[in-house]
């Protein structure tokens, strides 16, 4: 049977966070989303391999959807370097990003325009402005980097903002649990992290840093339990289980990254850490306003796919959107958690 997103009306359930309910919505017409969930005022978007599917934020009732596979104006190819499409929502269109080019569609999924790209590896290619793009790209050599990288308008590369060496070095295996290079836009304005620590550097569209948000949080002791975890998980499964030779020696850190995931929504940034709370059933999340000041210290349940990712969701108006599997069931259901 295809696993079929049924989610039950009116359904509240406690998540152990103080105040918050999970509610389960009735959403129809996706079978395998991958890759996040993005929104406007009124849509909220979902990927399943190389469509894109548009729901109504009020009913949650499937409007449409567009793409498939192949390399027309209105086909998508996948990027090998990443799970999927990533999706871009602006006030006026929306951008995706396939492997090879960005193309633009508006709000109610009608094609505009694409544009090829001069780098197709580079990844999370994202318009920044109305003359830049951002994005991050691979640097070959003795050493591999991944670079976070501006681009003009004829995707020129003009400035590189940062760099990380990459989690795999040929002869040298695998460091797992890196810090990884990963921004944001909200706003014309974009936000950079690279490093193990809080560190979050902010650039208004004319690539000049405004400030930087910084925060000394402890960063959690990887437990023994989730490093045997993780190398059971890349044994058994791909990609990991097909290169297992070639990656060797596997590398996992003593003390994990402080962030695991980072938001900006609703004039907020929202910080995942590692803190590992029930079993990672939970997990710390640092609310802080667009200056740097924490706001809020919580928890919330954004529940883990497998060791290495968690199942789909982002957050919006001061709630996580959730796909959960219940593989038993062979359904997935959507979880809407208030954590504001």
């Amino acid at each position: 049977m295809n696993k079929t997103i049924v989610l039950v009306i009116g359904l509240l359930l406690l998540f152990g966070v103080a105040g918050a309910k999970t509610k389960i919505i009735p959403l129809e017409g996706i079978q395998k989303p991958n890759g996040t969930i993005e929104f406007d005022k009124e849509r909220m978007y979902l990927i399943e391999d190389t469509t894109v599917y548009i729901y109504s934020l009020k009913d949650f009732k499937l409007l449409t959807k567009f793409g498939r596979k192949g390399e027309g104006p209105q086909e998508f190819m996948l990027n090998p370097q990443v799970a999927g499409l990533i999706i871009y929502v602006y006030d006026k269109d929306v951008v995706v990003n396939s492997f090879g080019k960005l193309s633009w569609w508006t709000k109610q999924g009608q094609f505009i325009r694409e544009q090829k790209l001069k780098y197709p590896l580079v990844v999370g290619l994202q318009p920044f402005g109305e003359k830049y793009y951002m994005g991050t790209k691979m640097i070959r050599g003795d050493v591999l980097y991944r670079a976070m990288v501006i681009f003009d308008d004829k995707m020129e590369e003009i400035k590189e903002l940062a760099r990380v060496e990459h989690d795999f070095q040929r002869g040298k295996g695998i460091k797992m649990f890196n810090a990884r290079p990963s921004h944001y836009i909200r706003d014309n304005v974009l936000y950079l992290a690279w490093k193990n620590e809080i560190s979050i550097r902010v650039f208004d569209t004319n690539l000049k840093e405004t400030h930087t948000i910084t925060y000394d949080n402890p960063r959690q002791k990887m437990p023994e339990s989730m490093k045997q975890e993780t190398i059971h998980y890349m044994k058994n499964n791909v990609p990991y289980k097909d290169v297992w030779d070639r990656i060797q020696p596997v590398q996992l850190p003593d003390y994990l990254p402080a962030i695991q995931e980072m938001y900006v929504t609703g004039g907020k940034v929202y910080i995942a850490t590692y803190k590992l709370i029930d079993d990672r059933k939970k997990t710390e999340l640092l609310i802080f306003d667009l200056k740097g000041t924490l706001l809020k210290r919580t928890q919330a349940p954004i529940l883990m796919e497998d060791v290495l990712s968690p199942f789909p969701h982002n957050i919006n108006d001061g709630k996580i959107y959730q796909l959960v599997e219940d593989a038993d069931k062979e359904v997935w259901n959507l979880h809407i958690i208030d954590i504001d």
